[in-house]
């Protein structure tokens, strides 16, 4: 722990401050994320469609 605790959070506002993406650029990354999450989250319900369709078709083979 530092004996000096109003530097340290300045200091960690400042680096943080250096490190950051300009506004712009983290919107464009946000919608991108969430464009991203919504065409996984299809592409895993097709894929579940698919397993069960697949899984049914070897059920019936199973049983004949």
């Amino acid at each position: 722990m530092s004996d000096t605790p109003e530097t340290d959070k300045a200091e960690r506002m400042a680096y943080a401050q250096e490190h950051m993406v300009p506004t712009e650029v983290a919107r464009k990354l946000e919608r991108e994320r969430d464009e991203a999450r919504e065409l996984l989250e299809a592409a895993q319900n097709a894929l579940d469609a698919i397993h069960l369709e697949v899984g049914s078709w070897i059920t019936k083979l199973k049983s004949k």
